[in-house]
């Protein structure tokens, strides 16, 4: 049988005087299944040790799994054509989620999507086609603000305001070797009243 072609079929009874007759006519179209596949890319590369977490609806009672960058994609085979989802959970510490891209390989019918606002790929599975879901994920910089006195000194307090970051990142800093990080994602931030600084 050929992939969404119309088939006619005859229904029969039982053999009268040898003879076995039509008792009428039905029609199929059979419906070749898909395959999912999820991908996990990181910027800069990580190693085989860092897991992210995903959740999904393609299997029949939906599931989880975890994907590392040199894992190889998820792959769900023998999937019915329709819409499924794949999220990736939060939680990944210094590493956000930047990018997801998905590729159809048959141009027709809806075509697959992503949204990072959602963490979600959104597959629209056509028969016989194979969708590849790519999730990226991008580690922040980080900024390390040390105030160093001439002499050493724990009795006078210096004020640093970081702009660009978090809304909560400004910090009062105090003395000698006292140090504070920022984690920041493609910002530029500016710690005053001393340096810019572009991530």
């Amino acid at each position: 049988l050929t992939n969404g072609t119309e088939y006619e079929f005859a229904v029969t009874a039982n053999a009268v005087d040898g003879e076995i007759s039509p008792q009428g006519l039905a029609t199929a179209t059979p419906v070749a299944p898909g395959t999912i596949r999820i991908e996990k890319v990181t910027n800069p590369a990580s190693g085989a040790s860092l897991k992210f977490d995903f959740t999904e609806d393609i299997t029949p009672d939906g599931g989880s799994f975890e994907l590392a960058a040199n894992d190889g994609p998820r792959e769900f085979i023998d999937v019915p054509p329709g819409q499924y989802t794949a999220t990736e959970d939060p939680g990944q510490g210094q590493w956000t989620l930047t990018s997801i891209t998905c590729e159809d390989s048959d141009g027709n019918g809806t075509g697959s999507s992503g949204s990072v606002a959602d963490r979600t790929a959104t597959i629209d599975l056509d028969p016989n086609e194979t969708v590849t879901c790519t999730f990226t994920n991008t580690q922040g910089s980080q900024i390390v603000v040390d105030n160093v006195t001439i002499p050493p000194t724990e009795d006078v307090v210096f004020d640093f305001t970081l702009a660009g970051g978090p809304e909560d990142a400004e910090e009062t800093v105090a003395a000698a070797a006292i140090s504070r990080s920022f984690t920041l994602t493609h910002v530029s931030a500016t710690v005053s009243p001393y340096v810019t600084l572009a991530l």
